[in-house]
């Protein structure tokens, strides 16, 4: 399987339920914390990894700034609610239907849609 890079807003929880369920999960937060948006999508271009943010402008980078492409985005974009679990719930319901491709889309999860866009 795919590693995921986990940015530094996924939330604790979420990366601690990620890797107990047997997931490769790196957390920028663990080991590099506080680099730039540039420097976590080149890191996962770099590592091949999916990357997990809930930032909205990694949208921007790739698909405005033509920034190179990691080999799948999740982006969770949630309202105010809690959402201390929700990005692990959310990413091992998607990774359980084999209808829901993650790699070479960039896929925006929210509670009610979970549209895709292919990667350039």
């Amino acid at each position: 399987m795919t590693p995921f890079l986990a940015d530094e807003n996924i939330p604790w929880a979420s990366i601690r339920r990620l890797r107990s369920a047997g997931l490769d999960v790196v957390s920028v937060r663990e080991e590099t914390p506080g680099i730039v948006d540039s420097a976590v999508l080149a890191r996962a271009v770099r590592d091949g990894c999916i990357l997990l943010t809930m930032d909205k402008d990694f949208d921007r980078l790739i698909y405005l700034e033509r920034l190179p492409t990691p080999s799948g985005v999740v982006y969770f974009r949630y309202d105010g609610s809690s959402v201390r679990d929700g990005p692990a719930h959310d990413l091992l319901q998607l990774l359980a239907d084999p209808a829901a491709p993650i790699l070479g889309y960039f896929v925006t999860v929210d509670r009610h849609l979970v549209p895709r866009r292919r990667l350039p």
